[in-house]
C-alpha cells in the first residue's frame, strides 16, 4: 500500500510539473505571436506571405488599406489574382528565380478592389 500511494503522488506531480512547462511554453508563444503582429503591423510598406501553391496565407493592415480589401477578401487569395495580364509572364519568371535562387525582384502593377492599377516592385 505504502509504494502504491508513492507511486501515485509521483505521478501526480509528474503531471502537475508538465502541465506547468505545457502553460509556460504556451504564455511565450504568445508573446511571440504579438512581437511578431506589432513589427508586422509596425511595417511601413504592406507585407504579405503566399504558400507554395501561391494563396495568401499572411499580411499586415497596410495590405488590406492599400487593396481595399479586408481580411475576408484577402485570405486564400492567389498571387495572380492580383497581376494584370501584360505582367504575368514577367511575375511568374520572378517566381522562378525566386525558388532557384532565394530571390528576385521584379516591378509588376496590382489590380486594386476598385479595378485601378497600381505599379509596384
Amino acid at each position: 500500500i505504502g509504494l502504491t500511494i508513492i507511486s501515485m503522488v509521483h505521478r501526480d506531480r509528474i503531471e502537475h510539473d508538465r502541465q506547468s512547462d505545457i502553460q509556460a511554453n504556451q504564455a511565450v508563444l504568445l508573446q511571440e505571436k504579438q512581437f511578431t503582429e506589432a513589427v508586422l503591423e509596425s511595417l511601413p510598406d504592406i507585407f504579405y506571405v503566399y504558400n507554395p501553391e501561391q494563396k495568401l496565407v499572411r499580411w499586415n493592415r497596410n495590405h488590406e488599406l492599400m487593396t481595399g480589401y479586408d481580411g475576408s477578401g484577402l485570405r486564400g487569395r492567389d498571387l495572380f489574382d492580383w497581376i494584370p495580364p501584360a505582367d504575368k509572364e514577367n511575375v511568374a519568371a520572378a517566381l522562378q528565380k525566386i525558388y532557384k535562387e532565394g530571390q528576385a525582384t521584379t516591378e509588376a502593377s496590382i489590380i486594386l478592389r476598385d479595378g485601378r492599377q497600381m505599379p509596384y516592385l
